[in-house]
């Protein structure tokens, strides 16, 4: 996340680091420029500092919950947060709390650009006005990007906002990117107005992203408009200049003449292994629809085929499969790169689909394989 202030000096950076108690780190954090967060809506907080995940939660949720924080400083160092964490003798979750909130701060202000001068920053903070988001867009030739959905924001959104945001509007009309803290959360807003604050960071963040990405696109496509053929790296010249070879497919992939695909059933894999192919291979894309019990039931039939465990008694016939003495080599294929796993996170974004289904398989089966 970025927001309005600049990089501070080295001096201001060694404070926060420094900071032994949470009135400590606030003033640090205020010295550093980070007044704008330490000053944002209470709902931020909520976004940023998971309260399942310590004893602090009764504490935290009460101050949160029911209105005697209202900013992200009242939490830190606001006398109810204090009286409350005194008479439950929470040293543990003060450490807990100072070391969650220093990550934060330290990773924001790294996030900010540097302006050593004092001179004016070019980043887009989230209190921007809309006029003002217009006039940096149209600066940086990304004027167009204003006019895409909201719901390109969901995955970069706390689990509250997100669940807030993908309801609104109502009326199903499609929300651009910079109309939706403004365009009528209503209620939502006032009761959580770490919502429409968050969704401006984020569109902040995700605008100067997509700004960058399109200024390197267009940097790149100058030599081919001005008629310059495409050409390898020259960085990569010695590469291909080597005398090198990949190595050989193993044994048991030499021959995949007869090579059969199917989804991670359990019977189908039984059936597909001993069908006399070559090679099966077990497909989480196309063949199989990716729920999350379709998902994990897969991976569990695989480890069990893997160990030659795997078994299927048919409901209605009572027809037992078992796995042949010689099986085909099984091959497994993950989705593609461009699937995520929307049941894992990972930093508050789903993580790749692809590397869900390999790690998975990786971590049960590897030394069983090798």
């Amino acid at each position: 996340m970025t927001g309005g202030g600049t990089r501070q000096p080295g001096s201001a950076r060694t404070q926060l680091r420094a900071a032994a108690d949470l009135e400590a780190l606030c003033a640090a954090a205020e010295a550093c420029g980070l007044t704008d967060l330490l000053d944002a809506p209470v709902g931020l907080f909520t976004e940023v500092v998971r309260f399942d995940a310590h004893a602090a939660a009764p504490v935290l949720h009460h101050l949160v919950d029911d209105g005697h924080a209202e900013s992200f400083r009242d939490v830190l160092v606001g006398p109810d947060f204090q009286r409350r964490w005194r008479r439950r003798g929470r040293a543990a979750g003060t450490r807990w709390l100072l070391d969650t909130c220093r990550a934060f701060f330290e990773a924001e202000l790294a996030a900010r650009p540097a302006d050593p001068e004092g001179g004016a920053s070019d980043a887009l903070h989230p209190e921007a006005t809309p006029d003002e988001v217009e006039s940096w867009a149209r600066q940086h030739a990304v004027a167009e990007l204003l006019t895409l959905p909201v719901v390109l924001l969901l995955p970069r959104l706390g689990e509250r906002a997100r669940r807030h945001l993908a309801r609104f509007p109502a009326d199903g009309r499609v929300v651009h990117l910079f109309e939706a803290p403004t365009a009528g959360l209503g209620q939502v807003g006032e009761r959580w107005p770490a919502v429409p604050f968050s969704v401006k960071l984020a569109a902040s963040d995700w605008l100067q992203e997509s700004a960058a990405a399109v200024a390197h696109a267009r940097s790149a496509w100058s030599p081919p408009d001005a008629g310059q053929l495409p050409d390898f790296l020259p960085g990569t010249a010695e590469i291909r200049a080597g005398n090198w070879t990949v190595g050989e497919a193993p044994a048991d992939l030499q021959d995949r003449r007869v090579e059969i695909t199917g989804p991670v059933g359990r019977k189908m894999i039984i059936n597909a292994l001993n069908s006399g192919a070559k090679v099966f291979m077990a497909d989480f894309e196309d063949s199989c629809s990716p729920t999350w019990n379709n998902l994990l039931d897969g991976q569990r039939n695989l480890r069990d085929a893997v160990r030659r465990r795997v078994d299927f008694t048919h409901p209605e016939t009572g027809k037992r499969y078992v796995l042949a003495k010689k099986t085909a080599t099984l091959v497994v294929r993950p989705r593609g790169w461009h699937l995520d796993e929307a049941h894992l996170s990972l930093d508050g974004f789903p993580v790749s689909a692809s590397v869900f289904d390999f790690a998975l398989f990786l971590f049960h089966n590897a030394h069983e394989l090798i």
